[in-house]
């Protein structure tokens, strides 16, 4: 019985996973013929850190520190990439231990900001998405006890 209720969970996660790697590809595929302009928008790596307006990590130490001057932008991207993982990781850890409702909506919460804070070129509406999930601890914060 535990090895058929196994298998079931495996299935249902296979149907799940191919169901997502489908959709994917429909809707990606009126743009396989620009995939390269596509990543260059999405990975904008050629614009540079951050904008000047943007209130991120990188904007607020480059007062002090000119992270421009001092790495190229290679070496810039494998510490944004590298801050970003380091910030984000003990939630997603925590969550894996801990898989509950108020430890999934911290983790996601924790991985919006760190993503805002240290991702490589943030666009300043990329603050709509931790804020998003801020009013899921909101709403459960007003939520009585049971």
């Amino acid at each position: 019985v535990l090895s058929s209720g196994i298998n079931a969970e495996y299935g249902e996660i296979v149907k799940i996973g191919v169901t997502v790697i489908l959709t994917f590809l429909v809707c990606w595929a009126p743009l396989i013929s620009t995939a390269g302009d596509v990543l260059v928008r999405m990975f904008p790596f050629n614009r540079g850190l951050f904008e000047d307006k943007v209130a991120n990590f990188w904007c607020s130490v480059s007062v002090v520190i000119k992270f421009k001057e001092l790495f190229s932008r290679f070496i810039l991207a494998k510490m944004s990439l590298f801050l970003t993982v380091l910030t984000v990781l003990p939630s997603q850890l925590l969550l894996f231990r801990h898989p509950t409702y108020n430890s999934f909506i911290l983790a996601l919460t924790n991985s919006a900001l760190g993503f805002f804070l240290f991702s490589f070129h943030v666009h300043e509406k990329t603050i709509l998405i931790p804020l998003t999930t801020i009013m899921l601890l909101f709403q459960q914060a007003r939520e009585p006890a049971l």
